[in-house]
């Protein structure tokens, strides 16, 4: 009797088992792929942030130059 539960029983825990193997290696799949998003998009923020930077810097001067020379066309 106890012979027959346990060859009843093995199949589900094997299945089991297998089912367990494949949540961890999706799991894995996922932290690797989430690790990939993260660094590329870490690596797009900083690219963004540095053309935002150098833009807001050419900004400021041609502002600046365009406050000089409406300076000078008023003086003119």
């Amino acid at each position: 009797m106890i012979n027959k539960k346990y060859n009843e029983f093995l199949p589900s825990m094997q299945s089991a088992e297998d089912l367990v193997s494949q949540v961890d290696s999706l799991s894995g799949n996922i932290d690797l792929l989430k690790s990939r998003i993260e660094n590329e998009l870490q690596q797009a923020l900083n690219v963004a942030i540095a053309e935002f930077t150098e833009v807001k810097q050419q900004l400021e001067r041609d502002s600046l130059v365009l406050s000089v020379l409406k300076q000078l066309q008023e003086s003119h």
